[in-house]
């Protein structure tokens, strides 16, 4: 309300832009003061060019190989294009000369792994507590496991339409409730165990 006040007080003599990546976070009556302008991602070669242009001018000599490792390994666990995450990958080179490894992508799978387990018992429901709980520690985003685990349920069962649907709508809840900032681990938990009752 406060900032829809600012933006009608103002609206003759400035102008707003915002960015946002997702939508539904801002509400209807303020949605529908903008003109709204979505900017697609870019290809992996343009990105590709656009780091090597840095690095050519920032005179760290990196090698196309290497760029073009350091953008397969951060999109390694969501198969997207995140800048932000390449660009981190990428300083992380430049300062020690080492390609960046995120140690709990192999959480992720292993998460995974035990939530497809044919026998889900009460030590296997601990033991993915226990990996949620100590990424959650290490400040891992409990978003990009969310949709981590999401993407690979949805190519594991995309002939089954009703299933998928099913996996659309915990999923969405899940990341409604994420949004929100606040208990993202017990969130996290409570998709797991309902993803698991859904395939069991």
């Amino acid at each position: 309300m406060a900032l829809r006040k600012i933006i009608e007080k103002t609206m003759h003599t400035c102008k707003f832009i915002f960015e946002v990546s997702n939508l539904s976070s801002l509400s209807e009556p303020l949605i529908s003061r903008f003109l709204l302008i979505r900017v697609p991602l870019p290809n992996k070669e343009s990105i590709k060019l656009c780091i090597q242009n840095y690095s050519d001018r920032k005179n760290h000599n990196i090698s196309p190989d290497i760029i073009n490792e350091i953008i397969d390994e951060s999109c390694s666990v969501l198969n997207n294009y995140n800048l932000k995450k390449i660009f981190g990958f990428y300083r992380y080179y430049v300062v020690t000369k080492k390609k960046f490894k995120f140690l709990y992508y192999d959480n992720f799978n292993e998460i995974y792994n035990l939530m497809n387990n044919k026998k889900i018992s009460f030590i296997t429901f601990q033991k993915i507590r226990d990996i949620v709980n100590e990424m959650y520690i290490n400040l891992v985003s409990m978003d990009e496991l969310l949709m981590f685990l999401y993407n690979k349920f949805i190519n594991q069962f995309s002939s089954n339409k009703e299933l998928i649907e099913k996996i659309i709508n915990i999923t969405s809840k899940c990341d409604s409730n994420l949004k929100k900032g606040n208990k993202d681990c017990l969130h996290l938990e409570l998709y797991i165990i309902s993803i698991i009752e859904l395939l069991h």
